[in-house]
């Protein structure tokens, strides 16, 4: 926020909580606009993050990732705000949670909408599975660094576990189904080329071992 209108807000807190029965009032007011201007600010990316699950070609890829470095980004900042216009308050950390709770709602219909759509397909949505666990595995490290609240850094790491359980479990059944059809085209493959070419099998195969390695990666380095 400008420095401006930051100094005219922490003026009006002050003000405010110099009269009576008006301090609840003025930060629940600053709570509810405040907050609907932080989620309104993530929901294009949170738009764009289930537009490329979808896989949407018409619009920019964007990956999980992004939403939740954004989405901490934004309420790291939000709380530095909070200190700084009701600094003469002792119930800062409870305005920053009534401020996030419209942002934190936001991040949780998100990724309640990632499980629903890799678990549509789970063998199909291998690819997507694989990065999600890739992002998830970067965006735990940045909660544990992060400066939000502990009350806003447990709901986004719950949500996150979340996702990254479903994640892993859809993977493994998506695993299951890539080797089922491996298997079922390999028995249909009667003959060889003569001239010793590479069969679209043999490429499908490569593919899949390169993406089984990794899921294995992602589970073995998140046990340790």
């Amino acid at each position: 926020m400008p420095p401006q209108p930051l100094q005219l807000l922490s003026t009006l807190a002050d003000f405010f909580v110099s009269l009576p029965n008006l301090q609840t009032q003025h930060t629940q007011i600053y709570a509810d606009i405040r907050g609907g201007y932080l989620s309104n600010s993530l929901s294009d990316i949170s738009a764009g993050v289930l537009s490329s699950a979808q896989g949407r070609r018409d619009v920019p890829s964007i990956t999980p990732g992004t939403f939740i470095r954004a989405s901490i980004s934004m309420l790291e900042c939000e709380t530095e705000t909070v200190n700084l216009i009701f600094q003469s308050l002792v119930q800062q950390e409870e305005i920053f949670e009534k401020t996030a709770s419209a942002p934190m709602g936001l991040f949780s219909r998100t990724f309640k909408a990632l499980n629903t759509q890799i678990r549509s397909s789970p063998s199909q949505n291998l690819p997507l599975t694989l990065s999600i666990l890739d992002d998830l595995t970067v965006a735990q490290d940045m909660i544990s660094r992060s400066t939000v609240s502990s009350g806003s850094v447990e709901v986004l790491r719950k949500e996150i576990n979340t996702l990254e359980r479903e994640a892993k479990g859809v993977g493994a059944v998506g695993v299951g189904d890539v080797i089922e059809d491996v298997r079922r085209r390999g028995q249909g493959v009667l003959s060889l080329p003569s001239d010793g070419g590479i069969i679209d099998l043999t490429t499908d195969v490569s593919s899949s071992s390169v993406k089984f390695l990794i899921l294995l990666r992602i589970v073995t380095n998140s046990r340790q």
